[in-house]
C-alpha cells in the first residue's frame, strides 16, 4: 500500500467524494461549504462552487451536480457551464444522501422522507416516509434499501409500492453495499453485517467506532471500509480475510474520522476525512496480506 498524494484545499472537515466523467477527475464537499474539483494527478485543486452552508451530500450524473445541505437546501449545477440553475430551500431538515437512478434524484432526509427530484422540471416529490432520519441509500433493480437511525433498515419496491423492515441493528446505519447479490450493512454498532435473503449470515467485529462508508470494487474484489476510529480497511470480499489496516502510524494516513471512499480504478482509491484531507492510496501488492491478532 503506497500513499501516492494528498489534497488540501479544505479548511473544515470533508463529508462527500464523487467521481466525474472525466478520467481521473473527482469533486470534494463539506462542512466548509465548498466544492472542489481535482484532477487525480495534480496536488491543487478548482474552487466550483462556494456554498453558504455545510454540504452532507452531493451526486453527480451527466452534466448535473446536486448537493444537500446541513439547513435542508439543495443546489443543482450545470457542470460544463459550471453555472448555478436551481436552488432550493426544502422543509425536510438536512439532506444526508443524494442518490441517481432511473433518470431521477434521490434525497435521503433527516425528516425521514424519501424525496424523487427531476432535473426536467426542477420540481420534487414525497415519494415515502420511514419517520426516522435516512442516511444511506442503495438502488437494486426495483428496490432501494434505506438505512436510518436507531437502527433502522428498510426495503422498499417500486414496482408494487411495498415496503420490508430487515431486524437486526440496534443503533443507525450508515453504509450499504451489494456484493454477489448478499447486502452488506454497517454503521455506529462497528460492525459489518451479511445478509442473504433478508436474513443475516454472517457478522464481522470490523472496526473500533462506527463504520462511514463501505465501498466494493468489483474487478479486484475488494471491499473497503472506513471509520470513525480513524483507520481504513481493506477486505477480501469474497471471505472477508482482513488484508490492510491503514492508518496514520504506518500509512502516513488520515488523524480522525474518515467519512468516504472513491474507488478511481481497480488499485486506486481515495478517502476523505474529518482532518480536512483528501488522500490518494496505491495498492501495490493485494497478496501482501495484514493479519493481526485482534482486529
Amino acid at each position: 500500500m503506497v500513499k501516492i498524494r494528498e489534497f488540501n484545499g479544505h479548511t473544515q472537515a470533508i463529508y462527500n467524494l464523487v467521481s466525474s466523467s472525466s478520467a481521473d477527475t473527482f469533486y470534494s464537499s463539506g462542512s466548509d461549504g465548498k466544492i472542489i474539483c481535482w484532477n487525480c494527478n495534480e496536488t491543487l485543486g478548482e474552487l466550483f462552487a462556494q456554498i453558504p452552508t455545510a454540504v452532507f451530500s452531493m451526486c453527480i450524473h451527466d452534466q448535473y451536480l446536486l448537493c444537500g445541505t446541513q439547513a435542508g437546501s439543495i443546489y443543482v449545477f450545470d457542470i460544463h457551464l459550471k453555472q448555478l440553475i436551481h436552488s432550493e430551500l426544502l422543509n425536510y431538515k438536512t439532506i444526508f444522501e443524494i442518490s441517481y437512478y432511473q433518470a431521477k434524484f434521490y434525497l435521503a432526509t433527516q425528516s425521514g422522507k424519501l424525496i424523487e427530484f427531476s432535473t426536467q422540471d426542477l420540481k420534487h416529490r414525497e415519494l415515502l416516509d420511514v419517520r426516522f432520519p435516512i442516511r444511506k441509500l442503495l438502488f437494486e433493480s426495483e428496490h432501494v434499501f434505506i438505512g436510518c437511525s436507531e437502527g433502522k433498515l428498510y426495503d422498499y419496491n417500486f414496482k408494487n409500492n411495498s415496503i420490508n423492515q430487515l431486524i437486526h441493528h440496534e443503533m443507525s446505519v450508515f453504509a450499504l453495499e451489494l456484493i454477489n447479490d448478499a447486502l452488506y450493512s454497517a454503521g455506529r454498532e462497528a460492525k459489518i453485517t451479511i445478509w442473504n435473503d433478508y436474513q443475516v449470515t454472517n457478522e464481522i467485529d470490523a472496526h473500533w467506532y462506527a463504520i462511514k462508508d463501505l465501498k466494493y470494487n468489483a474487478e479486484s474484489k475488494l471491499l473497503i471500509s472506513s471509520s470513525m476510529d480513524k483507520t481504513i480497511k481493506l477486505w477480501n470480499a469474497e471471505n472477508m480475510e482482513l488484508l490492510k489496516v491503514i492508518d496514520y502510524q504506518k500509512n502516513e494516513a488520515h488523524q480522525s474520522s474518515v467519512n468516504k471512499i472513491l474507488w478511481i480504478d481497480r488499485k486506486r482509491f481515495i478517502s476523505c476525512s474529518d482532518d480536512k484531507k483528501i488522500i490518494l492510496f496505491e495498492i501495490t501488492n493485494i497478496n501482501d496480506t495484514y493479519r493481526p491478532t485482534n482486529t
